[in-house]
């Protein structure tokens, strides 16, 4: 079970690697996932590259370029 604690700390952590990742690259934040796909992710919290693509919360894409960075912060809030 995630407490509440745990989901708004992976939430922030997620916005910021999605504020980094769209500076790094130059992009729109949304370009790395947009905040209806953030809230799908916390709702279905998925703890594997594969897990984050079987359950189509992100495009192909998105999975690939992100999907590793996603999962990490993922797995890393839920063990806090």
């Amino acid at each position: 079970m995630v407490s509440r604690e745990q989901v708004k700390n992976i939430r922030n952590n997620l916005i910021e690697f999605r504020k980094k990742v769209a500076k790094e690259k130059n992009l729109p934040p949304a370009y790395v996932f947009t905040n209806d796909e953030l809230d799908k992710i916390l709702v279905l919290m998925p703890t594997s590259v594969s897990a984050l693509k079987r359950e189509r919360i992100l495009p192909d894409v998105k999975v690939y370029m992100h999907g590793e960075g996603i999962v990490n912060i993922i797995k890393e809030g839920k063990n806090s």
